[in-house]
């Protein structure tokens, strides 16, 4: 009976250790895009100073590009300056366990003209 036990035990664990093992693995591969596309897209705008219009078709190229995710920026008044809050989101399935988990990456801007 004790033999059962250890071997049930032993599969449970496995099984477990297995389905974190592959859902981190799959949170870190769809995680690092996102977060690489928020940077972009805040280094593009405080070069440009601003959401200008070459920005914003530097933007829209690398929004086409990424089919499985959205880029959301919304500008924020600082006085006469604007900062802009820069969102990439997607979501990830794991299909063994049949869940959408919703992946996020947010990076502020510095003080821009426009």
């Amino acid at each position: 009976m004790s033999k059962a036990i250890e071997g049930y035990g032993i599969i449970y664990l496995f099984c477990m250790f297995v389905l974190i093992l592959f859902g981190m693995l799959g949170y870190s591969v769809y995680y690092k895009p996102i977060s690489d596309a928020s940077a972009f897209v805040t280094d593009i705008i405080e070069v440009h100073e601003g959401l200008t219009d070459d920005a914003q078709t530097l933007i829209n190229q690398l929004d086409q590009d990424m089919t499985k995710a959205t880029i959301q920026i919304n500008p924020q008044a600082i006085g006469d300056y604007k900062s802009y809050q820069v969102k990439v989101i997607t979501s990830l399935h794991l299909p063994i366990l049949n869940v959408d988990i919703p992946l996020t990456s947010s990076k502020s801007t510095k003080r821009c003209l426009y």
